[in-house]
């Protein structure tokens, strides 16, 4: 009999109006011994007159109280093993005694052991969290995530929240340090690349004069507009579209320019045929 108690005071936590709901519950004892079912209704009497005047809880003191009335004439107390379920079975199965809306009725409750358990699960969670993220595991990271919002959503519990607010401040640290870092990294490159760049462009322009001579030579405009292009939006802004132009615009004058040493070479070929054509002429006459 000492176990009814708590479990009483399970139930209250977990209906919080009761007394609303006494309807719906019945008692089946199902580990007394053959010679004390009897006794089951004075014992609980004796629970209730004990509680009377100390407990404050009126949800707790309602449920024992029927107990007492249900176990006054009539006691289920069953052997499972071995007795029939047909006759039990009968006086549960009612369903004008089920509780209509049950979402709305029942609400979470842990018991102090419980509630050390979860603690040390979501500890656990936030562990893992941790080290996933880390180590950019992060399709764990978003599910550990999940069930911690999932808990609370269920719980309600003070511990799951500061824990999910932690675990939320620290990662958006560590992700907010870590992309300061790879942005500076970034913007070192392209800086490194538009030096370069300049470099390239110093020197063909230096050179450019040359061309005069160097009628082969590629000239240097293509690089110039890629370098005008990277340097126009402070290396990490970059007009791609116009940089995707300029390299087609680029291979378009050389496909242009092959194509036109091909027109050359068949018009050379027709010289060539054209003039032997006036020598065989000319031997004829």
């Amino acid at each position: 009999m000492n176990c009814v108690p708590e479990l009483v005071l399970t139930l209250v936590r977990i209906i919080l109006s009761i007394q609303s709901h006494l309807s719906a519950f019945a008692y089946v004892f199902t580990k007394f011994p053959d010679d004390q079912k009897e006794s089951i209704h004075a014992l609980v009497d004796d629970t209730y007159n004990i509680i009377q005047e100390e407990e404050t809880d009126e949800g707790y003191k309602a449920l024992l109280a029927d107990i007492a009335d249900q176990t006054e004439y009539n006691v289920l107390a069953s052997d499972l093993l071995n007795d029939s379920t047909k006759i039990l079975l009968k006086e549960l199965a009612n369903a004008q005694k089920f509780i209509k809306d049950p979402d709305k009725v029942f609400h979470p409750f842990l018991k102090e052991r419980s509630t050390s358990a979860v603690n040390l699960q979501v500890e656990k969670h936030k562990a893992s969290i941790l080290h996933a993220f880390k180590h950019h595991h992060y399709p764990i990271v978003q599910i550990k995530l999940d069930e911690l919002v999932d808990l609370q959503s269920v719980l309600k519990n003070d511990t799951i929240e500061i824990t999910y607010r932690d675990c939320i401040n620290q990662l958006t640290h560590d992700w907010n340090t870590q992309i300061n870092v790879d942005k500076h990294k970034f913007n070192k490159c392209i800086k490194e690349d538009i030096l370069a760049y300049k470099q390239t462009i110093d020197k063909l322009k230096s050179a450019d004069p040359l061309r005069r001579h160097l009628y082969e030579a590629i000239c240097m405009r293509p690089f110039k507009n890629i370098f005008e292009i990277r340097s126009n939006y402070k290396y990490n802004c970059i007009n791609w579209r116009k940089f995707e132009l300029t390299l087609l615009s680029l291979n378009l004058c050389i496909k242009k320019f092959v194509n036109y040493c091909k027109k050359i070479n068949i018009k050379q070929d027709l010289c060539e045929k054209f003039e032997k054509t006036l020598e065989e002429i000319d031997q004829q006459l």
